[in-house]
């Protein structure tokens, strides 16, 4: 059950069980016994962008020395800003309010819309037909995927990375098999590509890799079958 002083503080934002485009503020989504997920407002966009930064910051430092700059960070809230009207961004937070992870999940509405996948990796996602040569719908990006680690055990809420992830891989999901025939592509590097393999999504790479802090990113896609049956399997959709 979740707590009174919770309850008055969830009170006052909107809730809804869709994601909707534009948005201006904050939309509950679901709660658990000790998780708020909600669908951030496009007023609070520039949070949720410092939120991820500052985990990727982290995070890239203990794996590779990596240093993050101010420069990066701006460029994060520019790209987040521009794609705003056309993307769902998503977080979860503990019951205290502290944000947990976050993923955003981009339509490419329009030729205006460039994705990593298109602009380092020079796949055309207009080709990226299924196994069974059905041409794609609508083309989706997932981006800003980010689980503050530390954050989660200073909030000692019983569950770990990967239980969090699939919460947040649920909204992925959703958009994945809202039409026949989308296809949703993300940029992974190793450790990310074979997470997503042992939680069952069918990723599929579909060109060569880079070498990005140390690690080989590479350009991937799951198809709307491949969601559809994980979803089915997990998430009852």
């Amino acid at each position: 059950m979740l707590q009174e002083d919770t309850l008055i503080k969830i009170s006052n934002i909107q809730t809804s069980q869709n994601l909707e485009f534009g948005r201006k503020h904050d939309t509950l989504l679901k709660t658990t016994e000790n998780l708020i997920i909600y669908q951030v407002g496009t007023d609070n966009v520039k949070e949720f962008t410092q939120f991820v930064y500052g985990v990727y910051a982290k995070d890239y430092k203990q794996k590779y020395g990596w240093e993050a700059s101010q420069e990066e960070l701006l460029e994060m809230m520019s790209e987040d800003q521009f794609y705003s009207p056309n993307a769902y961004f998503v977080a979860i937070k503990s019951l205290s309010g502290k944000t947990l992870g976050t993923v955003r999940l981009t339509k490419k509405a329009s030729k205006d819309i460039v994705f990593p996948i298109e602009k380092e990796f020079g796949i055309d996602v207009q080709e990226l037909y299924d196994l069974e040569g059905n041409a794609p719908n609508d083309i989706w990006h997932c981006g800003r995927l980010a689980i503050d680690k530390d954050a989660l055990k200073e909030e000692n809420i019983q569950m770990n990375s990967i239980k969090l992830l699939k919460a947040l891989l649920e909204y992925v999901g959703i958009v994945n098999t809202q039409k026949q025939y989308n296809v949703l592509t993300i940029e992974a590097d190793e450790s990310c590509y074979k997470l997503l393999k042992v939680l069952g999504t069918n990723i599929q790479i579909v060109g060569d890799g880079k070498e990005y802090l140390g690690s080989m990113t590479y350009p991937a896609a799951v198809f709307y079958k491949d969601a559809k049956v994980w979803c089915d399997k997990h998430l009852n959709i």
